[in-house]
């Protein structure tokens, strides 16, 4: 039986039962960190495998243990105690003056029974980054996080870090929708929805776009019967479908004209229609949407343009005719339009991990 004030999560019963059919009764004689050992090994590698399914990888696994290993968290509070921003209450706990730097109160760092609190390896980690030699921090946080967002910004203003070089990316959490019914997720009460799950049900590249369709601060509701349609409602879909009739008009297109013909147009007198020259002014601009995403930590955008540049393709398909045999000169330019919006689009769908069939 889980304790009332425990996690209620199925996975925790999972851990449970894998160990007692390994060991049996000889569990009852292990102590407390085996049995902590063992979830931190089960549960890490479950992380590393759903992110390497969903297409993210980190070159380095950070664990908080190394902190008190190494004395790394004693020496960063001397560190704050040269500058001035630690001191000791009566009763022997040593704080950190985070007031001195707008938070809303000061914070302790060592309890007075001796233990180290999360705010102290919290300094410690951030001096490790310094050390490590990074100029730029960026953090990404749940909303609920807030508070310690503002904790943060203190411990490295009192670290004489650049504070406009620290970027704390606080994402709204995600609420699943299925049949029309929100489904309301808490870790505690064990209804949350792991997101291999989510992969699992919709593939990779749906759930990372839909993820990416809004801004971090923005609330998602996660629509899972939208993300299973076959059709124009699904953004992936649509996306996944402008590609396949691109490649669809090049095959047709070849008894007429190569694509190394495209290369050379004797005439460059070219008149576009008006939707053509609206997805010519899309395309260029890509370069300043992608400049904007890795200034600003703004990956939705790249979702906004690739949707944007879909629809006027497709568009452009249903109100004008591309392969025109009759008139070569104008296939070619119509063509040579295609195979820009075909280039910028491949940019797009690789940034994002689209995979694109041979046929739909």
């Amino acid at each position: 039986a889980i304790p009332e004030d425990g996690y209620h999560g199925y996975y925790i019963k999972d851990l449970a039962c894998g160990l007692f059919k390994k060991h049996g009764e000889g569990l009852l004689n292990k102590e407390l960190s085996f049995f902590s050992d063992y979830a931190k090994e089960i549960l890490l590698k479950n992380i590393k495998d759903t992110l390497s399914q969903y297409q993210v990888e980190f070159d380095v696994w950070f664990s908080e243990k190394k902190l008190h290993e190494t004395k790394a968290i004693e020496e960063a509070v001397m560190l704050l105690e040269k500058k001035g921003f630690i001191f000791t209450s009566e009763d022997g706990a040593i704080w950190f003056k985070a007031t001195a730097f707008g938070d809303e109160k000061d914070r302790v760092l060592k309890k007075n029974n001796g233990d180290w609190t999360y705010t102290a390896a919290d300094i410690a980690y951030f001096l490790d980054k310094i050390n490590r030699g990074f100029t730029t921090i960026v953090m990404v946080l749940g909303q609920d996080h807030h508070s310690f967002k503002i904790r943060m910004e203190a411990i490295a203003q009192a670290l004489s870090f650049n504070l406009q070089n620290l970027q704390i990316i606080l994402y709204q959490l995600v609420t699943l929708r299925h049949e029309g019914e929100l489904f309301r997720m808490s870790k505690r009460k064990g209804n949350s929805v792991e997101l291999e799950t989510v992969i699992d049900t919709v593939g990779s590249d749906v759930a990372r776009f839909f993820y990416l369709q809004r801004k971090a601060d923005a609330h998602l509701d996660f629509d899972i019967k939208e993300a299973l349609e076959k059709n124009i409602n699904n953004p992936v879909f649509y996306i996944q479908y402008a590609m396949v009739r691109i490649k669809s008009i090049f095959e047709k297109a070849t008894p007429f004209v190569s694509e190394q013909d495209l290369l050379f147009q004797e005439d460059h007198s070219f008149v576009f229609s008006p939707i053509e020259k609206l997805i010519l002014k899309q395309i260029s601009q890509l370069d300043s949407v992608l400049d904007k995403i890795a200034t600003h930590f703004a990956p939705h955008l790249i979702t906004y343009f690739t949707l944007e540049l879909t629809a006027l393709f497709h568009a452009w398909y249903n109100a004008e005719q591309i392969i025109t045999a009759d008139d070569r000169k104008k296939m070619k330019k119509k063509l040579l339009l295609l195979q820009v919006t075909k280039d910028c689009l491949e940019i797009c769908v690789s940034i994002l991990g689209i995979d694109i069939p041979d046929k739909m």
